[in-house]
């Protein structure tokens, strides 16, 4: 759905949207909700999160791999930094992003 969506706000100004979304075979509600959609605070806290894990990462030369404990190294990190994530979570983040030593 969100290609079609995505599709649909690309074109807004130059066809009707109603027609649009005739033609994509969605609903007018349904793309106007996708628009209108904000990211959730979780979705906002994880993209600060996973920023704060990349330049970890990096400053660590790249040594800090997820497997096997270098996700471990990066939760440290983050907990003397005085921000609070779990380990499961940096692991997940860390894993997301490819990020291996």
């Amino acid at each position: 759905m969100s290609v079609r969506y995505r599709c649909i706000h690309r074109e807004e100004g130059n066809y009707p949207v109603r027609s649009m979304c005739r033609w994509a075979k969605v609903s007018k509600s349904g793309y106007y909700a996708w628009r209108n959609w904000s990211k959730s605070s979780i979705a906002e806290r994880r993209e600060d999160l996973t920023a704060i894990i990349v330049k970890f990462f990096d400053e660590s030369e790249q040594t800090y791999g997820y497997r096997p404990y270098g996700y471990r190294r990066i939760h440290a990190e983050l907990t003397r930094s005085g921000i609070k994530a779990s380990r499961d979570m940096v692991r997940k983040i860390m894993a997301a992003e490819g990020l291996v030593a």
